[in-house]
Parts: structure tokens; sequence; C-alpha cells
């Protein structure tokens, strides 16, 4: 598809002023039968639209520096189902130009993706070239956005799940049930499915690193200030490690992956090193501290040695 058949779908203006937000997107796929998940974390920092700008230079621009990979690959695929190339290029203008609010924006990509989860890939490839590429294993594939903003956390999923009910949780939500004193208050997870309960460990998780740092927790009942109220601080956390115990004893599964972006390696050799990890010596909120890396072998890397 030539390049300017693509750009010409693109005519929305934007008038908003820029953010200086982080956004960080976690989108995993997990098989139901095969048990395979990827992971990826996206980090993007909005750019800043200058007063006179021309849209499709700015977006020539951003698509040559970064994403011709993707081009290449979404122009099959927008050949052979035209009705792909409206859509993807408003997503790809909102993404580029901050026009929407960021759950807007995956909103507006979850309806994308689900009627064409095979763009999945290729989705991730764009956003951030530097992103692995996910690649779904099955149709029946549970695919979930856990998105993490200063206003708070949101999960839902993009995917066609077991269950009728569809779930959009939020941080506000997540703290009223660890503050609140119900006996059994993750007892709706049942009805979900235990697919949702790793992410709802993912929220917890993203709280008790939070909480080390901000000064303030919203609920929907009262605004808690850290700094006067240490001891409901550490209370709160003890809340949310007791919910991690219980929901991994209650349903018998782990968090996915957490994302902890001050952790650093220090020096330029593994400490020690075993057939399936390298202990490193490193960093981590001013502590020094043991980081264990994992090795990851795919079937060329076993043959190699084998056949020396």
């Amino acid at each position: 598809m030539p390049f300017g058949h693509f750009l010409q779908h693109v005519h929305v203006n934007c008038t908003s002023s820029p953010q200086t937000s982080m956004l960080y997107l976690k989108i995993a796929s997990e098989a139901s039968l095969q048990r395979t998940r990827a992971t990826h974390w996206l980090e993007w920092v909005p750019v800043a639209c200058s007063s006179s700008y021309s849209p499709e230079l700015d977006i020539s621009q951003y698509l040559l520096e970064n994403s011709m990979q993707f081009l290449s690959e979404i122009s099959t695929l927008c050949f052979h189902d035209p009705s792909i190339i409206v859509p993807l290029s408003e997503i790809i203008y909102s993404w580029v130009f901050k026009c929407s609010h960021h759950l807007q924006f995956i909103r507006r990509a979850e309806k994308l993706l689900t009627c064409h989860p095979h763009l999945l890939e290729h989705y991730i490839a764009f956003v951030q070239d530097t992103s692995s590429i996910c690649r779904i294993s099955a149709q029946s594939d549970a695919i979930f956005i856990l998105a993490t903003t200063k206003s708070g956390n949101e999960i839902w999923s993009i995917s066609k799940t077991n269950v009728s009910l569809n779930l959009i949780y939020d941080t506000t939500q997540l703290r009223a049930l660890v503050l609140s004193e119900v006996l059994d208050p993750w007892k709706w997870l049942w009805e979900l499915g235990i697919d949702w309960v790793a992410y709802v460990m993912d929220l917890l998780q993203q709280e008790l690193n939070d909480t080390r740092q901000l000064s303030r927790i919203i609920t929907r009942h009262q605004i808690i200030d850290y700094r006067t109220e240490e001891n409901y601080t550490s209370q709160y956390r003890q809340k949310c490690l007791k919910a991690l115990c219980l929901l991994a004893k209650t349903f018998g599964v782990l968090p996915h992956t957490f994302y902890l972006k001050e952790a650093t390696k220090e020096g330029t050799h593994a400490v020690f090193g075993g057939g399936f990890a390298d202990i490193w010596q490193g960093r981590f909120d001013n502590t020094v501290v043991c980081l264990k890396v994992l090795r990851s072998f795919t079937s060329a890397n076993i043959r190699k040695p084998v056949l020396r």
C-alpha cells in the first residue's frame, strides 16, 4: 500500500495541549490450553506539538523514523482487508498527537483488536519499535490490558472470555476492597474465572510499589495523606500483602510479571551463575539487592552445544 494512500485517511485536528505524564501498557496474551504467556511493557512520553505544524508531515516523519517495518507488514493486511485502514489510521493519529485520553485510546484499539486479533503483534510493534513481538498461539486466547498512569490503574479484556461479564476494574475499586471489612471481598472473582485473578494481583503489586513514593491515596470515601499518617500507610501495605497471599492460596495462581523501573544491575559480570539463571548485584530504592536474571533458551540454542 503506498504511503500517501495510508495517510489520506488521517484528517483529525489536534488542538489539545501536550501532557508530560508517562503511560505504561501491559499487554498479555494467555492461551487457556497451551498455558503459554507473553507479556510486554510499552513506555511512551507524549510528543509536544508546536503551534504550527503539518499533521501529514509529522506523521510521515514519525513513521519513517520509527515504524517502517510496521508499515511494510501492515500494508499486506490492509490490502487484503481495506476495512482496517480507517480505524487503524485514526488510532495511529491519536497515539502520535495525543488527541484523546490514554484510556480512550486503548478502548479504540480494543474494538480493532477484538475484530482483528492478528493485528496485535503489529500494533505492539508500532507503539514502540523496541518492543518484542507477541504471537497469539490460539484464536481462543484471552488478551488483557493493564494500564498504569498517574491517576490510577485499570485492567480489562480486549478479547472474548468464557464468561459473559466484561470486567473493567480500576485502582479506586481495588482500594475500596482492600480497605473494606467484608469477610470475603474477592468472591466476585469466582464468577469471572481465575484468569482475572493474576491481573488483580498485578494491581495489588503496583499498589505496593506506588505506596513507596506516593504521598496520597484517593479512595471512594476519603483522601489519606501518607506524610501525616505513616502508620496507616503501613497498615494498607500489610492488607495488600495479605490480599496477595490470600488470592494465591485460594486460586492457586501467581501474578504475571511486575515491572520495576528503579531496579538496576551493577558491574559488568554476574556474581554467581547457574544452569538456568545468573545472580547479579543490583540496587533498588537505594538499597543493594540480589537480582536473579533467568536465562532463556530456544531450540536453536539447545541444538548448537549438542552438535559440538
